[in-house]
């Protein structure tokens, strides 16, 4: 009874339009209320406590990073510069969107501040170029995922410290199937490209070796983050988080300095701007946390373990059940909040089965990726609709081809998944 009273209340909020966070910190309230003897200092102090995470921060400076990245001018000769290194290849100024989401993924750790930066550059070049307006919607705001699956990945952070494991570990596991992802929606955009003549005036474009050097001269700014970030983290000189502290600096000292599109009014914006993304983001944490706090107090986890454990002794049957169900959570749940929920949930079950946190931490970060782009939440969808100034629908249908190569590699991730395995245990 009790489990049904907390399955009821929590959708009762979600469904009355109530903010996520809220709807958390008010089912936790009425649970500890109606089942524990709690003070409520308990709930008010938790709120708080829960946000003293050192590796937490990162996600805030990935967040500043993403933000400084998007309204300076590095995005824009980044993407000049892929364009004119693919500009030969059928389908170039695509590709050249799907590396350049790659590269600034690699920067920001966002998914919907991807699509932001790219997006609006890339879309009017590639229509003036004679692709269809639906196809290039598709590529690009799917592209947009590899935010959250290249490493560094807010995503990826926030599982780290949710599930205790090591956020260099995830970082690795990361790489290969955010290039294959990258591969497979380039080879689509290449074939379907060369099919249809998208693009043909394209390769008259002029780039020799001077222009590609001229290019590279102001992309090199861009492409050096990633470096500076991982090569920072791996080579032992800093921490994820001082990482993207690091980062941020770096990006504001070359948008100010060099390139002069921001300047102390203008950050001001980037600040408030990141302020309040975060402040929504870590009330969500906090919120989220406190009713898991609930949940495992009660044991619920444990008996979910159990059963789950004694009904599924298979890892790959369970397996099959779990991206089907972050799949469909991510359809309607913040994948924030959907990893903060359900991945304390799953550890236990997890570690029962001898499945690696790491693998599943990759998985669930490609399925909840998926979620960005699939209704009725799709965080990408709404901001490519708003972008675009196009229906929501015809967003959504757009994306239909594209999510098929993300489906495809899932699939062969959990059949293989020494492919994420293998930078981790080769490296650390």
């Amino acid at each position: 009874m009790e489990n049904i009273i907390i399955g009821v209340l929590l959708i009762s909020f979600f469904l009355s339009t109530t903010s996520i966070a809220i709807s958390f910190v008010a089912t936790a309230t009425i649970l500890f209320v109606l089942y524990m003897d709690v003070p409520m200092m308990y709930i008010v102090a938790g709120l708080f406590s829960k946000l003293d995470s050192f590796p937490l921060e990162a996600i805030l400076f990935f967040i500043l990073l993403g933000n400084i990245m998007r309204k300076g001018n590095s995005s824009m000769h980044l993407i000049g510069f892929i364009r004119l290194l693919v500009s030969k290849i059928s389908g170039g100024l695509g590709i050249a969107g799907i590396i350049a989401s790659a590269v600034f993924g690699a920067i920001s750790g966002s998914a919907t501040a991807t699509v932001v930066a790219i997006m609006p550059i890339v879309l009017p070049e590639m229509i003036a170029s004679g692709y269809k307006k639906e196809f290039s919607y598709g590529v690009l705001t799917t592209a947009g995922i590899l935010g959250v699956i290249i490493p560094p990945s807010i995503l990826m952070i926030l599982y780290s410290v949710v599930a205790n494991v090591s956020m260099g570990k995830l970082f690795l596991g990361g790489f290969i199937p955010g290039i294959m992802i990258a591969i497979g929606l380039s080879l689509y955009v290449m074939i379907v490209s060369k099919k249809n003549q998208y693009g043909v005036e394209e390769k008259q474009v002029n780039n020799g070796l001077g222009d590609i050097i001229k290019a590279g001269r102001k992309a090199i700014w861009a492409l050096m983050l990633p470096f500076i970030i991982l090569g920072g983290i791996y080579g032992g000189l800093f921490t994820p988080t001082e990482a993207a502290v690091v980062g941020s600096v770096y990006a504001f000292f070359v948008e100010m300095t060099i390139f002069k599109t921001i300047d102390f009014k203008s950050f001001k914006e980037i600040l408030s701007t990141s302020g309040i993304s975060t402040g929504a983001l870590l009330f969500t944490l906090a919120g989220a946390t406190v009713f898991c706090d609930y949940l495992t107090m009660k044991q619920i986890p444990q008996e979910l373990s159990s059963f789950v454990v004694s009904n599924i002794t298979s890892p790959i049957v369970f397996l099959i059940c779990i991206n089907l169900l972050f799949l469909f959570l991510g359809t309607f749940l913040d994948p924030l909040s959907a990893i903060i929920v359900v991945a304390p949930l799953l550890l236990p079950t997890v570690i029962a089965l001898n499945i690696d946190p790491i693998f599943l931490g990759v998985i669930l970060t490609i399925n909840l990726g998926v979620g960005y782009v699939t209704p009725p939440l799709g965080a990408n969808l709404f901001v490519a609709s708003m972008i675009l100034k196009e229906s929501y629908a015809k967003i959504a249908v757009a994306v239909i081809p594209t999510l098929v190569i993300y489906v495809i590699i899932l699939i062969l991730l959990n059949i293989f998944p020494s492919i994420i395995m293998f930078l981790p245990n080769l490296l650390m």
